[in-house]
C-alpha cells in the first residue's frame, strides 16, 4: 500500500498534516482538528492510497476524516 495524497476541503497550511510519509505504506500520521475561521462546515480530509498486488494490478482507495464544525 502507498500513501498518495491527503487533501482537504479547506486550504491547508504546513502544520495541518504531520508525520505523513507520502509514497510509502504510512498508515499513522496526524491531522489538525481545526477549521478555517468563518467556516460553516466542518473540515473534511480525503486520504488516498494505492494498493498493488504481486502481479502489478493496482487500485485506489480513499478514506475521509471529518472535523465537525461544533468541535
Amino acid at each position: 500500500m502507498e500513501l498518495l495524497s491527503i487533501a482537504a476541503n479547506e486550504p491547508l497550511v504546513p502544520d495541518d498534516i504531520d508525520e505523513a510519509a507520502f509514497g510509502t505504506d504510512d498508515r499513522s500520521f496526524e491531522l489538525r482538528a481545526t477549521r478555517a475561521s468563518g467556516s460553516s462546515d466542518g473540515r473534511v480530509y480525503t486520504i488516498t492510497y494505492r494498493a498493488t498486488d504481486s502481479a502489478g494490478n493496482s487500485t485506489l482507495a480513499t478514506a475521509t476524516v471529518l472535523v465537525p464544525r461544533n468541535r
